[in-house]
Parts: structure tokens; sequence; C-alpha cells
């Protein structure tokens, strides 16, 4: 259990690479996601900062799920925080629901520029035979030694529109993709996207179970 904690700790913790690392991809941005709420924060600390907000607790595998839907002091999009079966935030999901124009955030615009796409994805194939065509929507990953941070971007000629966010602890990482149908149901994946990733409507089953042990043991190597 100590191993684990310790293990936690540092991938939580502040990297220590330089801030142009090399060896690490673009990841700036100027647009703030979890505020100052940290990666690893036990889940009381986060509630806490949460004062007059309505959020709903769903069970996530051996741990849990907190989803705070848009609200009027929050209307743009939904968030989801995920926290293992120690208490510890190990990811978040963020849906804007009508879509963020990312016209306001030049620095995060620089960074998707220099970073190369992750996965394509198809809005709506129904429409791929139609006048306008289907429009496409592209998955960025960045992050650092220990995280890994999701972008999955509209792609409208001159505005480029943010879906879905995600920040995660890189051993849960593959259980928080940007693309799973809970955060974005109406999205179909294109051929170029990347098969494979598990599906959190399994959340009970007993590999999903597997799959977030496996990741608790794997923070551990940090």
């Amino acid at each position: 259990m100590c191993i684990l904690w310790l293990g936690l700790l540092t991938a939580c913790g502040p990297t220590p690479a330089p801030r142009l690392d090399p060896m690490l991809p673009p990841s700036a941005s100027d647009l703030e996601l979890l505020g100052a709420t940290r990666l690893c924060d036990a889940e009381d600390t986060v509630v806490k900062s949460w004062q007059g907000l309505r959020y709903e607790q769903v069970p996530w595998g051996s741990g849990e799920q907190l989803q705070r839907s848009a609200q009027s002091g929050q209307p743009d999009h939904d968030r989801f925080y995920f926290f293992n079966d120690e208490q510890r935030l190990v990811g978040a999901v963020f849906r804007y629901n009508q879509g963020l124009s990312l016209k306001p955030y030049p620095v995060l615009r620089q960074t998707l520029s220099e970073l190369r796409p992750s996965s394509t994805f198809y809005i709506d194939p129904t429409q791929l035979l139609s006048q306008e065509g289907a429009r496409s929507a592209v998955l960025y990953r960045t992050g650092d030694y220990t995280s890994t941070t999701q972008y999955l971007v509209l792609e409208t000629e001159g505005d480029p529109t943010l879906l879905v966010a995600s920040l995660a602890i890189d051993p849960y990482e593959q259980l928080l993709s940007s693309y799973h149908e809970t955060f974005l149901p109406e999205l179909n994946r294109s051929r170029s996207a990347t098969p494979g990733e598990p599906s959190p409507e399994a959340d009970q089953s007993d590999d999903f179970l597997g799959l977030q042990q496996f990741a608790r043991g794997e923070a551990a190597l940090f």
C-alpha cells in the first residue's frame, strides 16, 4: 500500500522535466481545465471547492465518478471527474455541449497546430454523400512524463471548435479517452481512428475492474 501511494504521489507531483523539454510534445495552453484542482487531489478537497454547485455521484468500477452538468454558473459544458478507490482524482473529462470556439485561445491553437493528429472521426457519417458532407473531428494528444491531455476538435475553416477535452494520469488515460460514447454518443469513428479502446459502458465488468487495478499498479511504478 505504501509503495502504491508513493507511486501515485510521484505521478501527480510536479514534473522535474524542463519547461521546454525536447523529448515532450508541445502542450502549452491558455484554456484552463481544472482550475485550482489538480490531479491526485483528494475527493473531499475537490468537492469542497464546488460549494453551491450541483453534482451527481455514480460508481466508476472500484472508484467513483462525479458529474457536474451544465448549470447557470457554468452553462457551457459538462464536467466528469474520476476518482480511484483511494478517493484520489485520476482524470477528468470536459464536454462542450455547443462546442467551444478556440479563437480566444491563441496559445492552445498554436499548440494544436504543432501536434500530429492522433485520430480522425466523422461526427455524422450519414452525411457523407450529402452536398455538405460529414463533419470531421480530430483528436490531438499531448502531455508530460506522467499525464496525458486530449483535445477533440471540430475542424471548421478558420474557427476550430473544441468538443471534448480530457486529462488523466497516464495509466488511466485509456479509460478516459475523449471520444468515448459516454461523452459524445453521436460520434462515430472513421477508419483512421485507433481501434481497441475499452468502453466505459462496462464500468462494472470484471475486465474494467481489472484495467483499473492494472492502472493503479502502473501508477506505482512512476
